[in-house]
C-alpha cells in the first residue's frame, strides 16, 4: 500500500489500471433488489450484488456469495486451487476509487454524473469489513484503507460532489394536520359515492368497512411515521410487538430487525389534544378496528379485511401517501426530518432528539436539523 501514501498519485496509478468503462456489465449500471422484510438484508443484498458485479468485470470472480433462501451472505472468491481467498487492500482502494469517480450513474437511460454518493461507498466498504470479520478473517478495511477513505471524501467535496445527500423537505405539524384532515375528507366522498349507487346492503357495508379502515390505517401511518421520526422501512415492517402502551406515553422498541443504525433502543410518543390528530389514540383505535394481537400492524385492505397472505406494506405505499396527502414536493423522509426540526424547536434536549431518531453521533442530527429556523425560535438571536 506504500504506492497509496500520496492520494492524488493513487488516484491516477488506480485510474489507470481500472478496465475500460465499455467492458463494465449493464447490471453495474443499475441494479435493485426486490423489496424484503428485513431492511438490513435488503440494503446488504444490493451492497453484494453490486460489489461482484464490479469485481466480476475486473477479475472474472465474485468475492460475494448470496444465499437467498437463508438471507446469508459468505466470502466466495476463490484462486486457481479453488482455496477461498479474501480482498486484498488494493482491491478495496481500487472498488472506493472506482465508486467514488468512475461509476456512470443514470437517469433515463442517460448518463447524469459520475461518481456514487460519499454515503454509499462507505456503506458498502462497511458490508465488506463485515463480511470478512464475520468469518474471523483478515478484513482488508485497515487503518491504510480507512484513510485512503477519508481523503476520498475530502477529494470528493472539492470537486462539488455530494459528500452528504441533501435532506428531505420538512414537513410541520400543520402539513400533518393537513394531511389527516385530506385523509378523512377523501373516506367521506368515497363513502357518499357509495350511496349514489345501487348496492346490497351487504355489499355496501363491506366497502364501507374497507374504506373506513384504509382511512384509519393511512391516518396511523402518517401519525406515527411523523411523531415517532421513523424510517420509511421501520414504518412498514412495524410489529405489534414493538409496542408499549403507558398511560402518557407510547414506547416503540427497535432493534436490529428494523432500524439500520442503533440496536435496543426506544422511541417514545407523546399524545396530542386534538383526538383526530393524536398518533396514540388513533394507533389504539386502528389496533382495536383491525383486530390486531400480534404481527405486523400495516397490511393491505381488501373487503374481507386485512391481508395477511403479504408479510406488510411496501415502503412504496408509505412513500405513496406522503406524496398523496403531504404534496408531491415531500418524500417519506420529510416526516422523519420534520419531527427532528419541531423537537429541536421546542427546545427539546439534544439527547432525547438523538435517541428518537436512533442516532449516536450529533453531527447526523444537525444534519438532519439544518432546516431548523434559528432566527424565528432563538430569541437571544434577536
Amino acid at each position: 500500500m506504500s504506492t497509496y501514501e500520496n492520494f492524488e498519485d493513487s488516484l491516477e496509478i488506480i485510474q489507470s489500471q481500472m478496465t475500460s468503462r465499455s467492458r463494465i456489465p449493464s447490471s453495474l449500471q443499475t441494479i435493485k433488489s426486490e423489496e424484503m422484510c428485513n431492511n438490513t438484508y435488503l440494503s446488504r443484498l444490493s451492497d453484494a450484488k453490486c460489489i461482484n458485479a464490479f469485481f466480476e468485470s475486473m477479475i472474472g470472480c465474485d468475492f460475494v456469495h448470496i444465499d437467498e433462501e437463508s438471507k446469508s451472505f459468505y466470502l466466495y472468491a476463490q484462486n486457481k486451487k479453488g482455496e477461498r481467498i479474501v480482498m486484498p487492500e488494493t482491491a478495496l482502494v481500487m472498488y472506493i476509487t472506482y465508486m467514488a469517480f468512475i461509476k456512470p450513474i443514470y437517469k433515463n437511460n442517460v448518463v447524469v454524473k459520475k461518481g456514487a454518493s460519499y454515503n454509499t461507498i462507505k456503506r458498502r466498504v462497511m458490508f465488506v469489513s463485515w463480511l470478512h470479520k464475520q468469518e474471523s478473517v483478515p478484513s482488508p478495511y485497515t487503518f491504510r484503507t480507512k484513510d485512503y477513505l477519508k481523503k476520498t471524501k475530502r477529494t470528493m467535496a472539492k470537486r462539488g460532489k455530494h459528500v452528504h445527500p441533501k435532506q428531505a423537505k420538512k414537513a410541520t405539524s400543520i402539513d400533518i394536520e393537513d394531511a389527516i384532515n385530506k385523509i378523512i375528507k377523501k373516506e367521506n366522498e368515497q363513502i357518499d359515492s357509495l350511496l349514489t349507487k345501487k348496492l346490497l346492503v351487504k355489499t355496501l357495508k363491506i366497502r364501507q368497512a374497507k374504506i373506513r379502515l384504509t382511512s384509519l390505517r393511512d391516518r396511523t401511518i402518517i401519525l406515527i411515521g411523523f411523531h415517532g421520526m421513523c424510517r420509511v422501512s421501520e414504518v412498514a415492517s412495524m410489529s405489534f410487538e414493538q409496542l408499549e402502551f403507558s398511560n402518557d406515553a407510547l414506547f416503540i422498541k427497535m432493534d436490529e430487525e428494523n432500524n439500520k443504525t442503533r440496536n435496543n433502543y426506544r422511541k417514545h410518543i407523546l399524545p396530542v389534544e386534538n383526538p383526530l390528530h393524536c398518533p396514540i389514540a388513533t394507533l389504539r383505535q386502528y389496533i382495536q378496528e383491525a383486530n390486531i394481537s400480534s404481527g405486523c400492524l400495516f397490511y393491505k385492505i381488501r373487503n374481507k379485511g386485512l391481508d395477511k397472505s403479504e408479510i406488510h406494506i411496501s415502503s412504496q405505499t408509505v412513500q405513496r401517501l406522503v406524496k398523496e396527502f403531504l404534496g408531491a414536493d415531500k418524500s417519506s423522509h420529510s416526516l422523519r426530518v420534520g419531527m427532528a426540526v419541531a423537537m429541536l424547536e421546542a427546545n427539546v434536549p439534544t439527547e432525547i432528539i438523538m435517541n428518537n431518531g436512533g442516532w449516536e453521533s450529533k453531527e447526523i442530527m444537525w444534519r438532519y436539523t439544518d432546516q431548523y429556523d434559528v432566527v424565528k425560535h432563538n430569541k437571544s438571536i434577536l
